[in-house]
């Protein structure tokens, strides 16, 4: 019995024929293919006659042709080789459910019943993992970075970064060193774009609340709120890699840019609404020293209220500095 997959994706057909048509992409997505590269002339769409380079996992690099192109529902293609033809199609077929994604492969000429015999269990994994993996998360895969990211920053804030092997958390976020290396470089590159998430999502989140709120210290109490909410699942992962920046590690040139000078930059922004560029600077400096001293005592002592109490405080000292100026 030639090898066969299928698996459903709760997502339109035309949704999911975006992720199954885009092959050059693939290998951000599947372990079973290392790489696909539109031949020379091909360029990287999917057309009858279009040929592509394809490289997998311990199989001999080989040359497919598309044979059959039929948007949204069938591709088709064939790879030739002394003594047997490989046919791969990919149908999709629209149900109740979503969108079914059927995968098959099959082999003939005179060697085909050895390959048979050599890659059917091989290839049966493969396909089934490519039917799964193709239908889990039918988004473009450009969106695989963004999820990957997704789940190391989540595996960072809950365990540490520490001395955490690429190899390591590949597998606590459920991928492989290959993909990690793909969408980051790395160790470092990967660090750099965790720091990116969570100090820049803070940055963002200044700039917003005040651009929302008419009384300028009520979007400093709301920043004050969403900062401790954030800092119970985020604040020792940015504590820690703070502690990076303080020992020079390959990446503390970027944590500096994105954990201190974006954020002073913007609250010396807003504070230069109200008063002297020199005087914005000053009090953006100390804005953000006593939010993030207060988030530290927080998260050792627990004491919500009197943290609240120490914010009011400052609150009233800051009215009166810009008061008085």
């Amino acid at each position: 019995m030639s090898p066969n997959a299928a698996a459903t994706a709760a997502a339109p057909i035309e949704r999911l024929w975006t992720v199954v048509s885009d092959v050059t992409a693939w290998p951000r997505h599947l372990d079973t293919f290392d790489e696909i590269v539109a031949a020379a002339g091909n360029g990287s769409g999917g057309e009858v006659g279009r040929r592509f380079r394809v490289r997998q996992p311990g199989l001999p690099a080989a040359t497919y042709e598309i044979t059959e192109w039929s948007p949204p529902t069938t591709f088709t293609w064939v790879a030739r080789s002394p003594g047997v033809v490989t046919t791969a199609a990919h149908i999709l077929i629209p149900t109740d459910r979503g969108t079914e994604l059927a995968l098959s492969v099959e082999w003939r000429g005179p060697l085909a019943p050895l390959v048979r015999l050599l890659a059917t269990r091989r290839t049966q994994r493969m396909i089934e993992i490519e039917a799964t993996t193709l239908t889990r998360s039918p988004s473009p895969m450009g969106e695989a970075r963004d999820a990957l990211l997704a789940g190391i920053v989540n595996h960072y804030a809950a365990r540490g970064v520490r001395d955490t092997s690429l190899r390591t958390l590949a597998s606590a976020v459920g991928t492989s060193q290959r993909m990690l290396n793909y969408h980051f470089g790395s160790r470092e590159d990967v660090l750099t774009a965790v720091i990116d998430v969570i100090a820049g999502q803070q940055a963002r989140q200044i700039g917003a609340l005040f651009a929302q709120a008419a009384d300028p210290f009520e979007a400093g109490r709301r920043n004050w709120d969403e900062t401790v909410a954030g800092a119970q699942v985020f604040a020792p992962l940015w504590f820690e890699l703070a502690s990076h920046a303080m020992h020079d590690t390959p990446s503390a040139g970027r944590l500096r840019e994105v954990m201190v000078a974006a954020q002073l930059r913007e609250f010396t922004r807003l504070y230069a609404e109200h008063t002297t560029p020199g005087h914005a600077a000053s009090l953006a400096r100390l804005t953000l020293a006593v939010g993030r001293g207060l988030v530290f005592s927080l998260l050792l002592d627990g004491d919500r209220v009197g943290a609240d109490r120490a914010i009011s405080e400052f609150t009233t000292m800051v009215r009166r500095a810009l008061s008085d100026s």
